[in-house]
């Protein structure tokens, strides 16, 4: 008789995919992680910094591009 065997194999990819372009001539990339106080100063709402993009780079890491507000609406009315 044959012997029946359940094999159950699971696979979870936690990984990063995509690229961050620099968008702005005057725009700067940082890295932090999302409990430290720059997250809190930059992702709260009264920052004298803009967030243009950010993208997930680890375990609660975030690579960030970031403008000056005024650089920003600067050429917005122009």
């Amino acid at each position: 008789m044959l012997n029946k065997y359940e094999i159950q194999n699971k696979l979870k990819f936690n990984n990063v995919g995509g690229t961050l372009i620099k968008t702005h001539p005057d725009s700067w990339f940082e890295r932090y992680h999302l409990k430290s106080s720059l997250a809190d100063r930059r992702l709260g709402g009264a920052s004298k910094v803009t967030t243009l993009q950010t993208m997930i780079v680890g375990d609660m890491e975030v690579l960030s591009e970031a403008i000056n507000t005024k650089d920003y609406l600067k050429e917005e009315t122009e």
